[in-house]
């Protein structure tokens, strides 16, 4: 087999890790068809199941709309006119300074008219 045959080879395979016990390969061609519908959390932004990552320079909004995002999603209120179904369980890692995180929040909160949180406690 010639190299451009092997890599060619390589590239119609993925792994995916298995329950613990390490990895199986699966051929591209098993599930390139499948149609999966997506669990919105956030219609057309968050779905169940799946990692975003929101990339910009810095000053480029992206920690004051995830803060935005993270309090309606808690609170099933539609975010920039993406409805959510549901009200769901949001943990915020702030990795930026804890007082700039407070007062976003805080900021946000009000401004929507400090949604009341559902408490099953």
């Amino acid at each position: 087999m010639n190299v451009n045959a092997m890599s060619n080879v390589a590239l119609d395979r993925v792994a995916v890790m298995t329950d613990g016990r390490g990895f199986k390969f699966e051929l591209i061609e098993n599930f390139a068809n499948q149609t999966v519908k997506k669990q919105w959390l956030v219609k057309g932004i968050i779905a169940q199941g799946e990692t975003s990552a929101w990339v910009g320079p810095p000053g480029s909004l992206k920690s004051a709309l995830m803060a935005e995002l993270a309090i309606c999603a808690a609170n099933q209120i539609s975010w920039h006119g993406k409805k959510t179904n549901a009200c769901y369980g949001v943990l915020y890692f702030a990795l930026e300074r804890a007082d700039l995180v407070r007062r976003r929040l805080s900021a946000h909160w009000k401004r929507m008219g400090s949604p009341v949180l559902s408490s099953t406690a």
